[in-house]
């Protein structure tokens, strides 16, 4: 949709990443922001039953499925706001580092692994599990407040570059094998 901020999750379908979350909190703001699609990137068990959801929350011609993408970059440059609506742990936030290296705001739950990954309120919005208020309101602060969305997406970014950047972990690396061959 022309001129529309897409909201966005990449994540396998299945019930503790929180996708019902997502889409309850976009339902919450269907009717202050009329222009607002929900791409929903990953493939699982829950696929049918969150299509379901979205027909029941009258969201059918605003949520996108794609199912399963080899290269996450695509689906990640079409969205402005990236949300990671987990409800249990995480092993590391992977989706996160790649939407924040690609520049994206974003919003997760503070469960373990994730928490560790953001900085609230300077790298990312933090965010209690299950709460579809507290993520509609993180995502109403982004549409509303264009000047704190790129700030946020540019903090992420700068973030990511210091500590996951290629040369940083060859460097790492490096020193790593240097240390074994004093042995």
């Amino acid at each position: 949709q022309k001129g529309a901020l897409v909201v966005g999750v990449v994540a396998r379908l299945v019930e503790d990443k929180g996708h019902e979350y997502l889409m309850r909190a976009v339902a919450e703001l269907k009717d202050e922001f009329s222009n607002l699609p929900l791409l929903i990137v990953g493939d699982g068990r829950t696929r049918h039953g969150l299509e379901k959801l979205g027909a029941e929350l009258g969201l059918h011609k605003r949520v996108i499925f794609t199912g399963n993408v080899k290269d996450v970059t695509y689906p990640l440059s079409a969205m402005d706001i990236f949300v990671l609506p987990a409800t249990w742990r995480e092993g590391f936030g992977l989706s996160i580092i790649e939407a924040m290296a690609c520049r994206k705001p974003i919003i997760v739950t503070n469960i373990w692994a994730l928490n560790t990954l953001i900085q609230d309120g300077v790298t990312g919005i933090m965010v209690n599990p299950k709460d579809v208020e507290a993520i509609s309101n993180a995502l109403r602060k982004f549409l509303s407040n264009p000047v704190f969305r790129e700030e946020i997406a540019r903090n992420g970014q700068k973030m990511v570059e210091q500590r996951f950047s290629i040369y940083r972990m060859a460097r790492e690396m490096a020193d790593v094998y240097a240390s074994v061959l004093k042995r």
